[in-house]
């Protein structure tokens, strides 16, 4: 079995729905107060060159879930959010968001005609992303797990 720590992940930015800000945001910003970290609202949407391979060691954001407001999605199969560390091109440190583990993703995220929902990453971190890398779709970002 491959270390998922050992792979180097070819991205190309794509468009999101434009729910993270106001949705995902709240459940992001309580786990990281608590932390004492200060994430920027949105995610930066990725689409890997290859099906993603979590490591083991994850945050699991069921403790703070009190600030997402989509009971629906809590009432999901297999619902467990969780962030993983991942470091993106230029050594950026970044968080890549899950709704699940790998075995339940697709009762959140749908393949698409280009990424399949394996493949699809939402990233976020303490700085704006898109001012980082104001990329247009399809322009490229790297990333690996630390």
């Amino acid at each position: 079995m491959v270390n998922p720590r050992t792979i180097q992940y070819q991205c190309r930015k794509t468009d999101g729905t434009g729910t993270a800000g106001p949705l995902l945001t709240p459940l992001f910003q309580a786990w990281a107060g608590q932390k004492g970290l200060r994430l920027v609202p949105g995610t930066l949407n990725l689409c890997a060159h290859r099906d993603v391979a979590l490591p083991a060691e994850c945050a699991r954001l069921q403790p703070w879930d009190t600030a997402l407001t989509l009971d629906w999605r809590k009432a999901t199969p297999g619902y467990d959010p969780r962030l993983y560390f991942i470091a993106l091109t230029n050594r950026q440190p970044a968080w890549l968001f899950r709704w699940s583990d790998d075995a339940y993703i697709q009762n959140f995220v749908a393949d698409t005609p280009g990424c399949s929902a394996r493949r699809r990453c939402e990233v976020i971190a303490e700085v704006n992303l898109s001012a980082l890398w104001p990329l247009d779709a399809g322009a490229e970002v790297t990333f690996h797990f630390l």
